[in-house]
């Protein structure tokens, strides 16, 4: 939580978006090189294609109304942290009319449960989208090892799992409060 407010961490593709489309093409443009070309010339219609992709209906109203309660609304994806993605991104949350404050995209080389895990960290995430299982798994029980955090909640419906923490009052009754 940051100044008071509710911090929502969500994953993009699978989990706001029903396609993965930058982190296919990020990958093909770099693997086949001798197709960088042909693939700047196919550019723009990638894009628009990009564009058109839908999103995952419920998971925007759920950020929505995060964002309706005066909450911070943190995207985060394993696509590589390249000017281009994220301009793609940012543009395509603004179409569909996704709110945000922040893009967090993945640094080369690193691996993406661990940047995931640092960006709820650094956040001080309360609530976490997640489409894909092993990073639920291993990001649960980091947040538990850390002892600031416990798991409340999580659930899996529309292709993605809601997970939502809590802190511990330090009180001696040692109510959970929830964030």
């Amino acid at each position: 939580m940051k100044n008071g407010q509710k911090v929502l961490v969500s994953d993009i593709d699978g989990t706001i978006i029903w396609l993965s489309l930058p982190a296919q093409v990020h990958e093909f443009v770099f693997r086949h090189r001798c197709f960088l070309i042909f693939f700047l010339l196919i550019f723009p219609l990638a894009c628009f294609f990009y564009f058109l992709r839908p999103r995952k209906k419920s998971a925007k109203i759920k950020i929505i109304k995060h964002r309706e309660n005066g909450g911070r609304i943190v995207f985060v994806s394993a696509t590589e942290d390249i000017f281009l993605a994220r301009w793609i991104i940012g543009s395509w949350l603004k179409i569909w009319g996704v709110p945000y404050d922040r893009i967090a995209l993945c640094p080369h080389n690193q691996k993406v449960r661990e940047f995931k895990l640092g960006i709820l960290k650094k956040e001080h995430c309360d609530i976490f989208l997640e489409n894909e299982i092993p990073i639920v798994a291993y990001v649960t029980k980091k947040m538990i090892q850390l002892g600031k955090k416990r798991i409340v909640n999580i659930m899996g419906k529309n292709g993605y799992f809601t997970i939502h923490f809590a802190t511990f009052d330090p009180s001696p009754m040692g109510v959970v409060t929830l964030i």
